[in-house]
This record gives C-alpha cells, sequence and structure tokens, in this order.
C-alpha cells in the first residue's frame, strides 16, 4: 500500500479474475471509457498477443480501476479489458499469426478446461483510493506521458536468440557507427542501429532488398538456428567496411554519413570487391571523387552552384536518397551511380569472370562421377554451377584448369566465403 499526504490518497493492489471483471461488465458497473481515455485503438493483432499471453499463463501489465458508487472505472488498461471482454463475446478469433498453439480460435472453440483457466486467470489491479477527478486525470496524464512502444528490432531481440543475432550484436558492437555519425545515441537506445546493420548483412546475404519489417523478421527467422556461412558474412562485412575507411576515412562531416548514403555506398563496394581490385593509387583517386561528390549533394541540397558534377546527376541520386530512400530500385539506381563514379580507376582481378556455355558443357562431358566440388553429392545438369577453385574475387583465372562442378546451391555459399 503507498499512501500519500496530501489528501490522504492511497491506492491498494488486489487480483481480480477475468470472470469477475466480465461479470462487472454484464452488470453494467464497468466503465471503459472515462472522458480523460483515449479511444479503443487496439486491432486485433494487438489483442490476439494479448490473449494468447494470458492462455500462455503469462502476466499482463495491471489495470488501475477506480471503485465508486458501484462502478468500477478503468483509469489505465482499457484496450486490455476491452480486447479480454470482446473475446469472451466471441467477438474475433487469435490470429493464427500472433499464436501458432491457440491460432484460428474464438472464446468458444477452446476446451472447457481451457475456457476456465482463461476465465480464473488473475488480473493484478491498482484501486485507488480518495482521488479526486483531477488526481485521476493527472495521474493517467503520468502514467502515458512517457510510454514507447517496442520498436520492431526491440521485439526481434525479445523474439530471437540465435545465429543471426549473434551477429548483428557482434557487428553493431563498434565505435565506428556512432563515431562516423551513421547513428546516434537515441538510435542506439532503440536499437535503430541494430535494425540498419541487419539491412547491410541482407545485402551481402542476397542483394539489395526493399527495406520492410515482415522482409528483415525472415531473415533472423531463416539464421536462428543454423548460419553456416556467418563468419564468411561477418568476414565480408567487415572487409568491405576495412576497404571504405581506407578509401574515405571519416564519413562524418560528409553527405555519405546519412543512412540512404551509406547503405547505397556500402553496396556498391560490396560488389565492386568481388570484380576489382582497390590499389593504393586508385584510393586516392576515389576518395576525391567521392568527397567532391557528396559536397555536391549538399551543395545541391542547399540550392548552390555545383562544382564538379552534372546538375542531372546529382539531382538523380539526391532523388535516390531522398524520396523512396528504402525501395530496392531506388537503392539500386543510387548504387549504380556510385559504381559509375569509382569502377574507371579500378583493376579488374580478371577481365573475364564467368565461363562461357561451352566452357560449361565441356567440363560437364569431362567429368566422370559429377560430383559437387563442395559437398560431394551427385549433381544433375539441372543444378549444376561451373565453380572457380580459386575464388575469382582472390585471384582465380577463368579457366577450365581452375574449374570444379557444383551444385548452383553449394556455388553460391561458397561465393559468399
Amino acid at each position: 500500500m503507498t499512501k500519500t499526504s496530501k489528501h490522504k490518497r492511497y491506492e491498494t493492489t488486489r487480483k481480480h479474475k477475468i470472470k469477475e471483471l466480465n461479470s462487472w461488465g454484464t452488470q453494467k458497473s464497468l466503465k471503459l471509457a472515462p472522458p480523460f481515455q483515449r479511444k479503443s485503438v487496439w486491432n486485433e493483432k494487438h489483442k490476439s498477443y494479448l490473449i494468447d499471453s494470458v492462455l500462455e499463463g503469462y502476466s499482463v501489465p495491471e489495470i488501475y480501476l477506480q471503485i465508486s458508487k458501484g462502478y468500477h472505472t478503468v483509469v489505465d488498461g482499457q484496450q486490455r479489458v476491452r480486447a479480454i471482454l470482446e473475446y469472451i463475446r466471441n467477438d474475433y478469433a487469435v490470429r493464427k499469426s500472433e499464436s501458432k498453439k491457440h491460432g484460428g480460435k474464438k472464446f468458444d472453440d477452446l476446451s472447457i478446461n481451457l475456457r476456465k483457466k482463461f476465465l480464473n486467470f488473475n488480473l493484478t489491479t491498482r484501486e485507488l483510493k480518495n482521488y479526486s477527478k483531477l488526481e485521476v486525470k493527472e495521474l493517467y496524464k503520468r502514467l502515458n506521458k512517457y510510454v514507447f512502444s517496442l520498436n520492431k528490432q526491440e521485439i526481434r531481440k525479445s523474439t530471437y536468440e540465435g545465429e543471426f543475432i549473434k551477429l548483428i550484436k557482434t557487428l553493431t558492437n563498434s565505435v565506428y557507427w556512432l563515431e562516423n555519425k551513421i547513428v546516434n545515441t537515441n538510435e542506439i537506445k532503440r536499437m535503430t542501429d541494430d535494425e540498419f546493420i541487419s539491412e547491410l548483412v541482407i545485402s551481402i546475404i542476397d542483394g539489395i532488398q526493399t527495406k520492410s519489417p515482415g522482409n528483415i523478421d525472415k531473415f533472423y527467422a531463416l539464421y536462428d538456428e543454423t548460419f553456416s556461412n556467418k563468419d564468411a558474412v561477418k568476414r565480408n562485412f567487415n572487409n568491405v567496411l576495412k576497404t571504405m575507411k581506407s578509401v574515405i576515412g571519416n564519413l562524418s562531416p560528409t553527405t555519405w554519413h546519412r543512412k540512404p548514403n551509406f547503405y547505397r555506398l556500402f553496396v556498391a563496394f560490396s560488389e565492386l570487391m568481388k570484380d576489382y581490385r582497390f590499389t593504393p593509387s586508385a584510393k586516392k583517386k576515389i576518395k576525391n571523387k567521392l568527397l567532391d561528390f557528396s559536397a555536391d549533394v549538399d551543395r545541391f541540397d542547399r540550392q548552390e552552384e555545383l562544382k564538379s558534377f552534372e546538375r542531372q546527376k546529382i539531382s538523380e541520386f539526391h532523388k535516390s536518397v531522398t524520396e523512396h530512400t528504402t525501395n530496392s530500385e531506388s537503392r539500386k539506381e543510387g548504387k549504380t551511380m556510385i559504381k559509375e563514379i569509382v569502377i574507371p580507376y579500378l583493376v579488374l582481378l580478371d577481365p573475364k569472370r564467368k565461363f562461357t556455355e561451352e566452357e560449361r558443357r565441356i567440363r560437364w562431358h569431362l567429368s566422370r562421377n559429377k560430383k559437387c566440388y563442395f559437398c560431394g553429392k551427385q549433381v544433375t545438369w539441372n543444378t549444376y554451377d561451373l565453380n572457380h577453385k580459386i575464388m575469382h574475387v582472390k585471384g582465380g583465372v577463368t579457366l577450365l584448369q581452375n574449374s570444379a562442378i557444383a551444385h548452383s546451391k553449394c556455388n553460391r555459399q561458397h561465393n559468399i566465403s
């Protein structure tokens, strides 16, 4: 029990079974919407998650009540109470996306024992005593003023604990992101940095994507239990950052530290490093070009005269990083512009990167057992790729003497490593 001195107002904590609240609702003694409360804003996804929590026996946040003249007024927690009562009335079924076990079931679809368990679930309540109307409003305001809903990345943190999220934690644990002003301290608190770095990692695994919570979730789920090429992805990621640092240095004074710009720069470097070598002399020239480009983007933003690049080119890039910034096509357009700036100064690892269709057929006919170079299992023509034994990116030449039969899937995994 907590007491205050001014008006002798105080609170008592009690447990009320759900069936008690339902009884109050039936008897019309439950008030769910006092004037200061917000409207009903929960959708069926929110409601389903709460119902699943109750059915699985997890605690739910406490509810604030004021009892006066036979009425029970919900001061805080009306969304939860409303969701529970509507479920008992069979107004909706639990969504399958929120509960594998109870998805698709309304209250009457539950077993008798589960319905009893639900109705006997204890809700923790705080009952307000000797509170004036003004004090009740003040309490509600204080309870809800600085409440933050969990964002998507915070939900992922509470959902996954496997290989993918471990890699993301490792990569975010670097001063690089803060020192280069790619993220700020508030974004780190809300795990925006984790989500952004997740996108960069996904670009290495599967190329440029349109940002969407569902797409990012897909990779967290796919690589939660097993992530066979995690070390290779990590190595590639760090190599791209290392090359970017050696070329440009500190990004914070430039426009490259902005997330849309950085994403396009990162993917451009990641792709270029597969085919080209960044020589010391090339790095100096590329640095100057990228800094000039960044300065012109800044000038365009301020509506000033440009100094180094054509206005049309800067305008297109500016549009790419300010409009539809997380759309895959917009990201690809920006990345392509960066590659066009950088490629003239790079040296090809091998002018011929891919085997021809003729070389592919010759190697297939020369192979006796037709087994995968990597996994050792049988390869069919439909699952066949011709692979470099010594990787092209590591200086391997595109000649039949350096070729091996492989599964397409095994070849892709090898090319990440």
